[in-house]
């Protein structure tokens, strides 16, 4: 009954389509930026065509055809086929789409400085699913995916036989899945399963980013954070720019640029600096962000480096409060498991 409700209202809004030519813009119950489709498709010398019957919209840019279902909610790129309720919306007659995916596919910034645009929001262990916080599986990566949070941070292990897969710690591991039997090789852990939940390796995971082409990565790795770097950067060349590393001393920047990772995110929990160290490091070097404890949120220190222009976020917040607080200090976004929908 749902569905045909939906079907009906959108054949409703159909009929009212007219593609707008206004600036992007923000919605209330989504994370992150839309525009309208067809003044920015035809701004860059594409083409937009819609079939009213069929309900469906086909972007032509850059030598790439995207045709979008609106009552199905899948879209089709180079013969493959994926699905997202999120990223294409209808609203007062105008025709939208996520500027996050717009730029995924297209590789264009629609003269928005979209790159420069950073998230509100970052999901934090994949971010909550059912109430559970730090599971990194494959049902809270989804569920932050709907939610419209398409960065996403990620715990890494490394197995007994010297794999990775997705896991805060062995013991916040086990007191979800409770394995029977041993479960640190690849092959066990990957196994991993529970009414509500679905362990994940590294394979597992690059495989969902190809499905969800628009979804980037934040690593968290405990240990051996340069290995792990060095293993992504060899086996998945071409997801590189979707991986967003975290470092955790200074001295492992230049290993990640050298590996080829362009936006790197300097992470305070781990080694202690303080605040003059890290206001010279980010400097002299280029990173996509600091980020730091509450603890360390100081008002002054935040000042600083707004003041030289580098995003900061905020780990781990899940009050809207504390939210808007940190951001009326100058705090680019935070880490939550449980923020979604009015965050802007």
């Amino acid at each position: 009954m749902k569905k045909l409700v939906g079907i009906l209202l959108l054949i409703i809004l159909w009929g009212q389509v007219s593609f707008g030519s206004s600036g992007y813009i923000e919605l209330e119950n989504r994370s992150g930026y839309y525009i309208p489709i067809k003044s920015a498709v035809e701004k860059l010398g594409g083409e937009v065509k819609f079939n009213a019957k069929k309900k469906t919209i086909h972007l032509s840019l850059n030598g790439i055809d995207l045709e979008y279902a609106f009552d199905t909610g899948t879209y089709l790129v180079e013969d493959k086929v994926y699905r997202s309720m999120e990223d294409f919306i209808l609203l007062k007659g105008t025709a939208y789409m996520s500027s996050s995916l717009f730029s995924a596919i297209f590789n264009e910034s629609i003269g928005l400085e979209e790159q420069s645009i950073k998230p509100p929001l970052i999901a934090h262990g994949g971010g909550a699913f059912d109430g559970v916080r730090i599971t990194n599986s494959k049902e809270a990566i989804l569920a932050s995916l709907r939610q419209g949070i398409n960065v996403i941070e990620i715990d890494f292990l490394r197995t007994s036989d010297h794999k990775y897969v997705l896991g805060h710690d062995w013991g916040t591991v086990r007191s979800i899945y409770q394995p029977s039997n041993s479960f640190t090789d690849y092959d066990h852990y990957t196994s991993l399963r529970t009414e509500r939940f679905s362990a994940l390796g590294l394979d597992d995971l690059v495989e969902l980013m190809g499905q969800h082409i628009h979804m980037r990565i934040i690593t968290d790795v405990k240990d051996s954070n340069v290995e792990f770097l060095s293993h992504v950067a060899y086996h998945f060349p071409d997801y590189i720019e979707r991986f967003i590393p975290q470092i955790y001393d200074f001295e492992e920047f230049e290993v990640a640029k050298g590996l080829g990772f362009e936006d790197i995110i300097y992470t305070m929990y781990k080694v202690y600096k303080t605040d003059n160290m890290m206001i010279d490091f980010v400097k002299s070097n280029e990173l996509y962000a600091v980020t730091f404890a509450e603890s360390r949120a100081r008002p002054s220190f935040l000042k600083r480096l707004n003041e030289i222009g580098v995003s900061t976020y905020v780990h781990t917040i899940n009050s809207e409060e504390k939210y808007y607080e940190l951001k009326s200090l100058g705090a680019t976004g935070v880490y939550t498991d449980f923020l979604y929908g009015p965050i802007n």
